[in-house]
């Protein structure tokens, strides 16, 4: 009986002892299975990996999974374990799913170098189609609409792909970021600005350069329209020949307001002659067609020329003005006296008055002269020969109604009668006579 029992004890302890020895077996194999699970800190479960030979996604999914982590502690611990950038792009890409701007953030965070970032995340699949203030590729994040696609397709552009001088050129998306707008190296002026909306003002001269927005927080810029140009805006000719000839009217009724013949002028007769050069004004030219343009925006150069070609066709006619055996004093043609007072002539027509220099107001040489000056000046619109074409249209008609319409009075007339010989010649005409006034036109209100 003893001698069984002795032979239990003996089998319990073999017993006891394969089981002691199994379980620590497992333990041992277990811990080796999942090195992660068994350390004491996530940098230590990420070293006994590296150790273990375990490739960057599996470190990176026992971080998040096991221990926690977020996708910048990942991050931190996997470049403390000696991953580099590219390794932990791809894994990081599978295990966190993180858009672009999270992983560029969570990898530039740590330390990384901008260049080390950006090839790691090309490499791995991800777009970079913004640029940093450094010039290295970054994800776009949020200019205005869908976060991390380009630019040019979170936002919308118009007009495009180009725009005029000093016009306005407006951007459209939603939630847009406080930015800045630039073409090329120059900052444009936006001028009102709304969450889903910018307006710009274009240059005031002609220019070419990448059309960008730029992300005031971090200047990150995104392209929108590359070779964006701003082309020089149709001139406003045909408001500007409205204007031009509305104040070249103005100076010619001036003119003729002040018209004045002091000398020169001879009554025989009936007939009044005066010679070229004879009509003369009080008006001094004020240059009303340069300064109207120049409130409109012309170019001082057009708008001086404007000015002095009215100016000059003008000048030309005046001053070849004559008034040729007119028949204004019926009452000088058989004077009762020696001597015949001062007399006023007939009214009649300013258009009686001839000149030599028609030719010059007339439609279509004013507008060739106007289109010639102008082009010479620096005026290369397509605009530019109808705008001509409409003010010489306009100021011929008009000027040749202001000489219809308009009267020539208060002409004085004066002289000796030297064939009165009363009683056997009671009255004779004057001979020799002169004749002189001023104010001598009077405007009719409908010649404008």
């Amino acid at each position: 009986m003893e001698r069984v029992d002795a032979w239990m004890r003996l089998l319990g302890a073999a017993a006891f002892s394969l089981t002691t020895g199994s379980s620590s077996l497992s333990a041992q194999l277990s811990t080796e299975r999942n090195p992660i699970e068994s350390a004491r800190t996530p940098v230590e479960a990420a070293r006994s990996m590296v150790a273990a030979r375990q490739d960057a996604r599996t470190v990176s999914d026992a971080l998040r999974r096991v221990h926690g982590r977020s996708l910048a502690e990942t991050v931190s611990i996997m470049k403390t374990v000696g991953f580099d950038a590219r390794s932990m792009a791809g894994a990081l890409k599978s295990t966190f799913v993180p858009s672009a701007s999270e992983l560029h953030g969570a990898l530039s965070g740590s330390g990384i170098s901008a260049a080390e970032v950006s090839e790691a995340m090309l490499t791995t699949g991800f777009t970079l189609d913004c640029v940093s203030p450094l010039g290295d590729p970054v994800p776009c994040g949020n200019l205005g609409g869908a976060s991390d696609t380009p630019a040019m397709g979170q936002l919308t552009v118009s007009p495009s792909p180009e725009g005029q001088t000093k016009g306005e050129l407006t951007i459209t998306g939603s939630n847009i970021p406080s930015v800045k707008v630039r073409l090329g190296f120059h900052e444009l002026y936006v001028f009102e600005k709304t969450a889903s909306q910018l307006r710009v003002r274009l240059p005031d001269s002609p220019a070419t350069g990448d059309l960008r927005i730029v992300r005031i927080s971090d200047q990150v810029s995104g392209l929108l329209v590359a070779g964006y140009k701003v082309v020089a805006a149709p001139l406003p000719w045909a408001n500007w020949a409205m204007v031009a000839h509305t104040q070249a009217m103005k100076e010619l009724r001036g003119w003729y307001a002040g018209a004045q013949i002091l000398s020169g002028c001879t009554v025989n007769g009936a007939l009044a002659n005066a010679p070229i050069g004879s009509l003369t004004s009080t008006y001094v030219w004020a240059g009303h067609v340069k300064s109207s343009l120049l409130q409109l925006g012309a170019p001082n150069a057009l708008a001086e020329t404007w000015d002095n070609v009215i100016r000059d066709a003008f000048t030309a006619f005046v001053s070849q003005t004559a008034l040729i055996s007119a028949p204004v004093y019926p009452a000088l043609l058989n004077f009762p006296g020696a001597h015949a007072p001062p007399t006023a002539n007939v009214p009649f027509p300013l258009v009686g008055m001839v000149s030599g220099g028609t030719l010059g107001m007339e439609p279509t040489t004013l507008k060739a002269t106007l289109a010639t000056s102008l082009a010479l000046a620096g005026a290369t619109d397509e605009g530019l020969g109808a705008g001509a074409e409409l003010f010489a249209t306009l100021t011929s008609a008009k000027f040749a109604a202001l000489l219809a319409n308009s009267r020539v009075h208060n002409l004085m007339g004066e002289g000796p009668v030297p064939l009165y010989l009363p009683p056997s010649v009671p009255s004779a005409p004057v001979a020799n006579g002169k004749c002189s006034g001023t104010g001598i036109v009077h405007l009719s209100p409908d010649s404008p």
